[in-house]
């Protein structure tokens, strides 16, 4: 057998993974391609490609990708990143490179130094302002009583001492130019806000403290501003408002909306169990004479738009009845003893003339007291219109007015509705079982022109207009009507009756014979 040399066989295809090679180690035996390139150079793990420690395995496209894609964010830049590096700053103050440094005249602060406050001087403008202050030994003068003010004592420098308020001080020359009183300052606002106590103090007291309290005086007590005045003399400027707020409008339309003069909001959440008002008007009066009035509201009605003094508005937003209280206005009157002059009252309303010249027509007023509803909505209604739970001595209500001058057809009470009832008596207790009581004479009439009634003349009950008729008899007590003789009454008895009454008589049916004249 001859003896042939790799090297001179032919050449053929190229290999496969899967041809095999000769290895002559030892013993002589194949292996594939595949499993000699794996056995000299392994292929490298993706853990092992990612970290980049080995330096002999090959990688695959497959690790290749994978350690290249671990690097992103890291050592290499992702898109994002590129991208926001392409749009950053690439130079300061006209200097390139990844570090820059900047020395105070790149930011314009050549003039600024590294000195120490101690050791900082002052500008020639605080020297100069400085140099025209009094000297350090030149203070206060002593003493001194409440309430007095510094006022120049005579032309020389630093003649100054304590003077009563109103003295010729300087405050009377600024503040009180008129001459009413110096320590009274008027002081009107026009727009509240809430740093009002400083810019009053600012604008009228210029050189005064904001804390301060006294006769007339503006301040703050905490947080609270006040003001505060005490009138001893009826001519003092204080005796005018110690704040007032004042509005004028003036333009041509506008947006159907409430536009305000003066706003209080009070808003307590859940949780509290104090009493929270959102105002208080407190009036202490000793007074003997005078009317002193803790509330006053007046609307002039100059126009043909609707005017209201007051107005008091509830909303209850639980839509439940009896989730406490929901009260539209509460009147409390407070006192013990009796009043026989009726000089307490809840309410009164008063009917006055606004011109009271001679010839002025009387004032006419359509309604005292008014229960409605919106037109929109008939179906609102009352429990009780009026309602009253205190114990009563006179009335419930009580009239002592009188008619129109030369007579006329007012009412007491009138009804115009379509109630179910008029007048329902039928549940309540009368001590005295006197569910009406009426005078001699007066009538309880049946029809608009009161030609049909009923009265008392003192000892007969008087029908007038019309007779009784009744349905189920008549009852009448036996004693005055019952007679035997023939002759009652002073009339002779027919031969026959027409007929038979029938009457109770002491609780007796009786069949009462009755005879035509």
């Amino acid at each position: 057998m001859a003896n042939i040399r790799i090297k001179d066989l032919p050449i053929g295809s190229g290999p496969v993974a899967s041809d095999f090679v000769a290895i002559d180690q030892g013993t002589t035996r194949k292996a594939t391609v595949e499993q000699v390139v794996d056995t000299g150079v392994p292929a490298a793990s993706q853990s092992e490609a990612q970290t980049g420690t080995n330096n002999f395995k090959r990688m695959t496209p497959l690790s290749t990708k994978q350690s290249i894609a671990s690097e992103v964010g890291n050592t290499i830049a992702s898109i994002s990143q590129g991208n926001l590096a392409d749009s950053s700053v690439q130079s300061v103050n006209g200097k390139n490179g990844n570090s820059v440094t900047l020395v105070k005249s790149d930011l314009g602060l050549s003039n600024v130094d590294n000195t120490s406050d101690l050791s900082k001087p002052i500008s020639t403008a605080t020297q100069t302002a400085l140099n025209s202050k009094a000297e350090s030994n030149r203070g206060l003068p002593s003493g001194g009583t409440l309430g007095q003010v510094l006022a120049k004592s005579s032309s020389s420098d630093y003649a100054v001492g304590w003077v009563n308020a109103g003295a010729g001080d300087m405050l009377k020359s600024v503040y009180d130019p008129t001459n009413k009183n110096a320590d009274v300052f008027d002081v009107k606002f026009t727009y509240l806000q809430s740093d009002v106590p400083q810019k009053v103090f600012q604008q009228y007291f210029p050189g005064i403290s904001k804390n301060v309290q006294g006769t007339g005086l503006t301040g703050t007590d905490g947080d609270i501003f006040f003001q505060y005045a005490n009138v001893t003399d009826p001519n003092q400027l204080s005796n005018q408002p110690l704040h007032r707020v004042q509005k004028r409008v003036q333009y041509t339309g506008g947006g159907v909306g409430v536009r305000l003069a003066s706003w209080v909001i009070l808003q307590v959440e859940d949780g509290p169990v104090d009493f929270h008002w959102a105002g208080l008007d407190q009036l202490i009066n000793y007074a003997s004479a005078g009317e002193n009035v803790a509330r006053y509201s007046k609307a002039e009605k100059r126009g043909t738009g609707p005017t209201w003094a007051a107005c008091f508005d509830i909303e209850d937003y639980t839509n439940v009845g009896t989730a406490g209280g929901s009260i539209g206005l509460e009147i409390t009157v407070k006192g013990n003893g009796g009043d026989p002059s009726l000089n307490r009252n809840g309410i009164n309303i008063s009917a006055h003339k606004r011109d009271k010249s001679v010839g002025a027509q009387d004032l006419e007023w359509g309604r005292g007291f008014w229960t409605s509803n919106l037109p929109s909505e008939p179906n609102n209604r009352f429990v009780y219109a009026f309602t009253n739970t205190a114990r009563v001595l006179t009335a419930v209500f009580h009239n002592s007015g009188n008619d129109i001058a030369g007579g006329g057809v007012a009412a007491f009470v009138k009804d115009t509705g379509s109630l179910a009832r008029g007048v329902d008596l039928s549940g309540a207790t009368y001590s005295s079982a006197e569910a009406i009581r009426l005078a001699a004479n007066q009538r309880i009439a049946f029809e608009a022109t009161g030609a049909q009634y009923i009265r008392s003349t003192g000892s007969l009950i008087e029908a007038r207009g019309a007779r009784f008729q009744a349905t189920s008899g008549l009852s009448f007590p036996s004693s005055g009507l019952v007679s035997s003789a023939a002759n009652a009454g002073g009339v002779t008895k027919p031969a026959t009756y027409a007929g038979f009454l029938s009457v109770m008589i002491d609780g007796v049916e009786k069949k009462v014979p009755f005879y035509n004249q």
